[in-house]
């Protein structure tokens, strides 16, 4: 290989992964303003607590399709699987906000 080629191979590479990161970043910001409006209209009908969980399971579950769809690989592994390793991760995420909106009143 000639370095020329190397330099092509590398700004393919760079472009792929840059295309990655925007949409995850796009992915993550359309996940977060769900999780907003979400929070929003239930805490008109239920209490402050709830509607933060339940927000947070909208934002997470959009968050998780959002990224399946458009910004990870295709992957064998059974989606339950991994339902559950990124629901354990975001598990600890949703006890400090719900420990912090209870003692700040968010």
């Amino acid at each position: 290989m000639t370095s020329k080629t190397l330099g092509e191979d590398a700004k393919k590479v760079l472009s792929s992964e840059a295309f990655r990161f925007v949409s995850f970043v796009v992915t993550g910001g359309i996940s977060a303003a769900c999780n907003l409006g979400a929070r929003f209209w239930m805490s008109r009908v239920m209490r402050y607590e709830f509607a933060v969980l339940f927000a947070y399971l909208v934002g997470m579950i959009v968050a998780f399709v959002l990224a399946r769809t458009f910004v990870f690989e295709k992957s064998e592994r059974d989606i339950r699987i991994r339902s559950l390793q990124r629901s354990k991760v975001s598990n600890v995420q949703l006890q400090h906000g719900l420990h912090v909106c209870r003692d700040e009143r968010c």
